[in-house]
This record gives C-alpha cells, structure tokens and sequence, in this order.
C-alpha cells in the first residue's frame, strides 16, 4: 500500500474518532481523547503526523476547545503511540496557514519509514 493511501486511510480514521459520541453534548462538542491510561503503547516509531488546532477564526464562527482537543492528538503521539517528537508537527489557529500546512506535510512525508504512516488531524472547521 503506498504512502497516499496508508495518509487516506489514517485521515478517515481521524476523522471517525472526532465524530459525536453517544456521551456528545453541545456544552463539551469534543468527544475525549481516549488514552491507554499513562500507559505508552508505541507502534508510531515509524509514522509522522501533522496535528492542525485551529479555533479563532475571523469570518467563521469560534471552535472552542480545538486547540486543547490538537494538543491532547499531539500528546498522543508523542507519549502514546511514541512517533518520534520530530516527526510529530502542531500547528494552532495562526501558525496553521495553508501554505505552512503544506510545507510541513511534505517534509513529514519525506519522514516515514516504508512501514509508516502519515497521520493528519485536523481540528476546527
């Protein structure tokens, strides 16, 4: 399976953990970040992943909590799953500009040993 496909297959992943849970409410939006207790689990030493928080927008409404939520992603990677800290990218609200998206997405890609995979998480709108 290449990279494209093993980054497509990550990102729905992602994408069906930030979908509401049956606990979801409207007064805390973000379901929880599940972590194996303080217990690290490893099996991302060889993947990269580019966490995106973005939650002051000027044209869009507010996402409150999408900076907390990317950091928990961010902590899960690192102290979790044990993805090397370099390889492990977080951009939040300004610092996440399409362009610096792309770039560190590329320079991660570069990153990932052939049995790795890409992650992306993408928090706000």
């Amino acid at each position: 399976m290449g990279i494209i496909a093993r980054t497509v297959i990550a990102a729905a992943f992602v994408l069906s953990l930030l979908l509401p849970s049956p606990g979801y409410s409207e007064s805390y939006p973000w379901p929880p970040l599940r972590l194996a207790g303080d217990v690290s689990t490893g099996g991302g030493e060889k993947d990269a992943a580019l966490v995106v928080g973005i939650e002051d927008y000027s044209d869009l409404p507010q996402v409150p909590g999408a900076a907390a939520n990317a950091k928990a992603w961010d902590f899960w990677f690192r102290e979790v799953r044990r993805t090397p800290r370099k390889h492990v990218k977080l951009l939040l609200d300004k610092k996440a500009k399409a362009v610096i998206i792309r770039k560190h997405l590329k320079a991660l890609a570069t990153q990932v040993g052939p049995e790795g995979t890409v992650w992306v998480v993408f928090v706000g709108h």
